[in-house]
């Protein structure tokens, strides 16, 4: 919220962190460096001698929505992952100093935030059904802080670092075969006029970084290539802990390699409230009217398979990682579900260690701010836990 003639913004340097379609991105152990810029008008000062301090706020928090039945409705879910607090700005005793401060039109004040070595899940907002958001609040306050003079809110995109394995780290999976460098084949059979027709789909792997593109190769039951029409069709599914699920298509092709969007979430297994997997579908089709000199693999398939319907390889499953084929995850980057909440009531009386948090570290530009340091909670936020989020 902005009152004029005073203002704020949050500004990111380019520096830190790395990006996606032009927009910066962090993850565990990256370093968010900007500054809080302040504005008010040269002839007016009656809102600066109001303030007191500059606050940033940084939190993260994840929410699920509740479900409706026949008979109940199920509470939303909402964990907060952290809340780091910093003061950029205190006002002293005279208001000679807050003029003093402000003694320009605009005024910059640095920050530099240190992620902890924690994975989190990655942002992300599914209407009605789950959300995790990372954000930075600025606001000058008042020192009973209500109300805050003005305020303004910035959205972080956070990637979690997950590995994309090479096909010798894989394994083999329910209906695919593993073939030494062969990649992984699924076939189907087809019988007509009491003869069977094999037709087989290859894939290089079945793991892959955002960004890449999926290639397939069809075979016939001679192992020679079939020239044949074929739809891909990639999905994410997500699967709640309460039961629920979510299917959305995130891209498909028409007889090409599969694109991958650079800026599609990865596999996610270790969230307390649900799970992103990704699914691959393949429609295959022969050629309407096979030529003359077609292999006697593709007029048996061609005959095969009309009139009735197309060959479909489902449910095929693809692991989608953040890093680059060969890079391991550091050896200290551990789950959050592995900490001890330090807002949840009932981790009171866990075993488990508390989570780190993210640190707010003093530099040189920023002369002006103070050590403090403290754990903020946020309100439950009703909000968050509706539809759409």
């Amino acid at each position: 919220m902005q009152t004029a003639p005073l203002r704020i913004s949050i500004h990111l340097l380019p520096d830190f962190g790395w990006t996606v379609n032009g927009n910066p991105v962090y993850g565990p152990g990256s370093a968010l460096q900007g500054f809080v810029r302040v504005e008010h008008a040269m002839n007016d000062s009656t809102d600066l001698h109001e303030v007191d301090q500059l606050r940033i706020l940084f939190y993260a928090s994840e929410a699920l929505a509740g479900s409706k039945s026949n008979t109940h409705t199920l509470a939303c879910f909402r964990e907060q992952f952290f809340g780091s607090q910093h003061i950029l700005w205190r006002r002293k005793e005279n208001s000679e100093h807050v003029m003093g401060i402000f003694q320009h039109h605009i005024q910059d004040f640095y920050f530099t935030i240190e992620m902890p070595m924690v994975q989190y899940p990655p942002s992300m907002v599914y209407p009605g059904l789950y959300m995790t958001k990372f954000r930075l609040v600025a606001s000058l306050e008042r020192k009973d802080h209500s109300p805050i003079i003005t305020s303004e809110e910035l959205p972080l995109q956070y990637m979690p670092l997950v590995e994309s394995r090479t096909t010798k780290d894989e394994k083999p999976v329910s209906g695919l075969e593993r073939e030494q460098q062969q990649g992984f084949t699924l076939g189907r059979s087809i019988r007509h006029n009491n003869a069977t027709t094999v037709i087989t789909a290859r894939l290089d792997s079945l793991n892959y970084v955002t960004g890449d593109q999926i290639q397939i190769n069809l075979l016939d039951e001679s192992n020679n290539t079939l020239d044949a029409a074929y739809r891909l069709t990639l999905s994410q599914v997500m699967n709640t802990h309460d039961g629920r699920h979510k299917s959305t298509v995130i891209a498909e092709s028409q007889s090409c390699p599969l694109q991958l969007p650079h800026d599609m979430l990865p596999t996610v297994s270790y969230s307390k409230f649900m799970s992103i997997r990704y699914k691959l579908r393949v429609i295959v089709s022969p050629p309407l009217r096979p030529s003359s000199d077609s292999s006697s693999s593709m007029l048996r398939l061609s005959r095969a398979l009309r009139p009735r319907s197309l060959v479909t390889f489902d449910d095929i499953p693809i692991h989608i990682g953040t890093l680059g084929y060969g890079l391991r995850m550091p050896a200290d980057l551990k789950p959050y579900s592995m900490f001890k909440n330090l807002f949840a009531e009932e981790s009171s009386g866990s075993v488990l260690p508390p989570i780190p948090v993210p640190r707010f570290i003093l530099t040189d530009q920023a002369k002006d701010v103070l050590p403090v340091y403290e754990a903020y909670q946020l309100p439950t936020y009703e909000q968050e836990c509706g539809s759409p989020f």
